[in-house]
């Protein structure tokens, strides 16, 4: 049996496993074209590492496929009575998979962590940058308390969105979505980082696993003032596209379709609301007005060759 079959297996019986690190999502934004490094002991899977390979002019990394914002390690803590022996597995798992990746011939390691994998000092010593980035994660296990804590500001804007907008699940055509996303995007003068075949990609794994869905926020002229795609795993809703409409930019739509994205997932008892988050400011901005909380991750990086990273250094510097 390969690896990815084992791991297949794995994620069929153990639902507690992140939805951006299940084979189903993997297959599904890699189109089949990644692999994963099991660490196993006595038979069992103790840890698993799911990775791409991105092949550019005869150079190979390893980076985040397309709307994946966490990569991760799946450790299986059986047994791990205290943290002695809790942190003793860490640093096997990892150590193991960073020796693992020193013998592929990779230019570079792209690697962001989900955020409870605060583990990264095994790959540190192995020579890993490990940064500290930061996403926005809401409570939303009680709405009442949750609403609550929004800011009076944020209160105001979903009320006067109420009163011209609803916000609906969406069925149409993910063209007119994408053109949307394009907006933003362009506004930001940014190459869109995705294909319209990418969204219809994600949108058929939400449907076949019910693990997602498009809501829009419309007014009376069924205009779409904003879209946002809502993905979910055993209990986190994750906000994984949100967009607005810059023909209505002043219509609070982006206030109101997150509120009702939250209200949504908890209505399918989940527990917290990620907004995955992001490092700019006016971003962050948004988010805390929704009673959340800045949370951190970690982003690992190595390079393997010089070359590569000079390269890199160059293009980030003409950008």
């Amino acid at each position: 049996m390969s690896s990815k079959e084992k791991y297949r297996q794995l994620c069929n019986e153990d639902k507690s496993i992140p939805v951006f690190l299940t084979y189903n999502w993997l297959d599904c934004v890699n189109a089949g074209n990644w692999d994963v490094l099991l660490y196993e002991k006595d038979g069992i899977i103790t840890g698993a590492m799911p990775y791409r390979v991105h092949k550019k002019y005869g150079m190979k990394t390893i980076m985040q496929p397309v709307f994946t914002p966490y990569c991760g390690i799946y450790v299986n803590y059986r047994n791990c009575t205290t943290p002695h022996r809790r942190y003793t597995l860490e640093n096997s798992v990892c150590s193991y998979f960073a020796q693992k990746l020193a013998s592929m011939h990779l230019q570079a390691c792209f690697y962001p962590l989900q955020p409870q994998n605060m583990f990264s000092s095994e790959f540190f010593r192995q020579g890993f940058s490990c940064n500290v980035r930061y996403t926005y994660v809401t409570d939303i296990s009680d709405m009442e308390k949750c609403y609550g804590g929004f800011t009076s500001m944020m209160k105001t804007h979903i009320k006067k969105a109420q009163k011209t907008l609803s916000v609906k699940e969406y069925g149409g055509s993910l063209k007119e979505i994408y053109n949307i996303l394009c907006q933003t995007y362009d506004n930001q003068k940014v190459s869109v980082p995705f294909s319209i075949k990418d969204l219809e990609n994600i949108t058929a794994f939400a449907r076949t696993y019910n693990q997602g869905r498009w809501f829009a926020a419309f007014d009376d002229e069924e205009n779409i003032h904003a879209v946002l795609f809502l993905l979910w795993d055993n209990d986190t809703a994750y906000s994984l596209i949100n967009a607005t409409n810059y023909k209505f930019a002043s219509s609070n739509a982006g206030a109101l379709i997150v509120f009702k994205a939250m209200q949504y997932a908890h209505s399918q008892q989940l527990k917290r609301f990620d907004f995955e988050g992001s490092m700019l400011k006016g971003v962050e901005n948004f988010y805390i007005h929704f009673n959340s909380l800045r949370t951190p991750y970690i982003y690992m990086v190595k390079y393997y060759g010089r070359l590569y990273k000079c390269l890199r250094t160059l293009k980030q510097k003409i950008v």
